[in-house]
């Protein structure tokens, strides 16, 4: 969209994106969502890895990140 996250989500909270480019660490985590975009969306598990260009600063960070419903189960969208 060409937007930062605050600039879409004025409440978002980027303390672990903060956190991942002064460590220059992966996250991973599952758990209860606080970002649902759709109301089935009960729980994510996500994944975040820092990338940079000169090896050394975080310039950029690839994000994935899986939905699951209520009963655990993966939720899929084309």
């Amino acid at each position: 969209t060409g937007k930062w996250l605050h600039e879409r989500w004025p409440n978002f909270d980027d303390s672990a994106y903060v956190n991942i480019v002064e460590s220059r660490q992966p996250s991973w985590s599952r758990g209860p969502s606080r970002f649902r975009p759709e109301k089935e969306y009960y729980e994510i598990e996500r994944v975040r890895l820092p990338l940079a260009a000169d090896g050394e600063t975080v310039d950029m960070i690839v994000v994935l990140t899986v939905f699951f419903d209520r009963n655990g189960d993966e939720i899929f969208r084309n």
